[in-house]
């Protein structure tokens, strides 16, 4: 008999040690993501209201709706690494790339200007060098529609490739400025060699507006004009 209650309380005593115990996983901590957007017209002139614009995080259902001041709250953001995207209708888009939040507390972004685009068409586009005391410089002319306005500046970009196909998206430099009809001059020998032809087009731009692609380091103008210039080449001399 004895043997029997040893022998039952060495079974209890092994069942109890495999007995194992499980521990609650805790849930992730959530975050709060706000900030402010501003609202410029496409002469780079501040708006008294910035509501309606939706910032929102890229790939997933987060997004928020600015207020008249243009601030936005985004509620219950899981911790995890973010594109955070900024649009209005009738605005450029801007993003802001690789935000990571640890999760928990209060996440503030960096303020945004969102501006218009621009209304600006550029027609009669054309490029001559010149070569004087001042420098050697490609010198770019044309008819800005409508026409320079100086209570309302209107901004124009200047894409410049050697590809025929120069577009804001296959470009090798850029340049933007406030002008009237006669628009842009730079350097060429900073960027290219003599005997190479090179390409020109021209849009209207809603103040300096863009942004960086994280995967192709492309920076990205928004606020285009409806339209580019006809394009214009020349070979350097």
């Amino acid at each position: 008999m004895n043997k029997l209650f040893a022998l039952c309380l060495v079974i209890l005593l092994f069942s109890a040690c495999k007995k194992t115990t499980t521990i609650e996983e805790l849930p992730t901590p959530l975050q709060t993501v706000e900030g402010f957007v501003a609202l410029y017209n496409e002469f780079g002139q501040a708006l008294p209201n910035s509501a309606g614009a939706t910032v929102s995080l890229d790939s997933t259902s987060f997004s928020a709706i600015t207020d008249s001041a243009g601030k936005f709250v985004i509620k219950n953001v899981p911790a995890g690494s973010y594109t955070v995207s900024y649009t209005k209708n009738g605005y450029g888009t801007i993003k802001q790339n690789y935000h990571d939040y640890q999760g928990g507390g209060n996440y503030l972004l960096l303020s945004v200007n969102l501006y218009a685009n621009s209304t600006s068409t550029i027609t009669g586009l054309s490029a001559t060098y010149s070569n004087d005391a001042s420098g050697k410089f490609i010198n770019l002319s044309g008819t800005l529609n409508p026409s320079y306005n100086p209570t309302e500046p209107r901004s124009v970009i200047l894409f410049v490739s050697l590809s025929s196909s120069v577009s804001p998206t296959n470009y090798m430099q850029a340049f933007v400025g406030i002008n009237n009809d006669v628009f842009l001059s730079f350097d060429p020998y900073n960027y290219y060699t003599g005997g190479q032809t090179i390409y020109m087009v021209v849009y209207g731009i809603g103040g300096n507006s863009y942004y960086t692609n994280a995967v192709t380091g492309k920076v990205i103008y928004t606020s285009l004009g409806p339209s580019p210039s006809n394009t214009t080449y020349i070979a350097v001399p």
